[in-house]
């Protein structure tokens, strides 16, 4: 049995063997809800202990995209999810100012295809691979690619990112596979950002005769 989150604070249980998905999971909740808006509380809270790898993938995705200075922007985020991956937590702990916020529902119903279609993407596989102090490890190794988007190096967000999310992905659908793929990602993207450094390096030493 599963305990999900209810917007009337009152757990409920769903039946049968398996975890709901996290978008059929998203779609009761905002069926549920009376009002045009929820809080960020509440769709974290209805996310449950799937909120890191919803929230990481939805940080990480606008980075594939080459727009000056997003990187930065949504480095922030993740660098604050990461540290919490790392400390264990089982829920993100967001700061009060920003649990706050509301969001219209006409807003997130829009992020609920790319939710299912990441699912479609993924299943749970290899679970020991997702869990426990792989998770830890995982919050490790964002914390460090969140700090290489920060980094002002020409299109040195994209490889990061796609890492980031498929760790995100990992952990939304306890995928084994995708952490060995999100791994492997970040190695592909220490080695290239190397080489973009090192060129650029090289590149100012020669101009200025050094």
């Amino acid at each position: 049995m599963t305990v999900a989150y209810d917007v009337r604070n009152r757990p409920f249980r769903w039946r049968g063997p398996r975890s709901p998905k996290l978008s059929a999971v998203l779609a009761g909740f905002a069926a549920s809800e009376t009002r045009d808006k929820a809080t960020i509380f509440d769709l974290v809270g209805a996310m449950g202990d799937r909120a890191f790898g919803a929230l990481m993938i939805c940080f990480a995705i606008p980075n594939l995209i080459p727009i000056p200075g997003i990187s930065t922007v949504m480095a922030i985020p993740l660098l604050y999810l990461s540290t919490q991956l790392i400390a264990g937590r089982s829920m993100p702990r967001l700061p009060r100012s920003v649990a706050a916020r509301m969001v219209k529902w006409k807003h997130f119903e829009r992020l609920l295809p790319w939710i299912a279609h990441a699912e479609r993407l993924s299943s749970p596989r290899l679970p020991v691979l997702a869990s426990g102090a792989v998770e830890r490890a995982i919050g490790v190794v964002t914390l460090a690619l969140s700090v290489i988007l920060l980094l002002p190096i020409p299109l040195g967000n994209m490889l990061p990112a796609a890492a980031i999310a498929l760790f995100g992905l990992a952990l939304l659908q306890k995928d084994g596979v995708a952490t060995v793929l999100g791994v492997g990602a970040t190695a592909v993207s220490v080695v290239v950002i190397f080489g973009v450094v090192w060129a650029a390096a090289s590149a100012w030493l020669l101009l200025n005769g050094i």
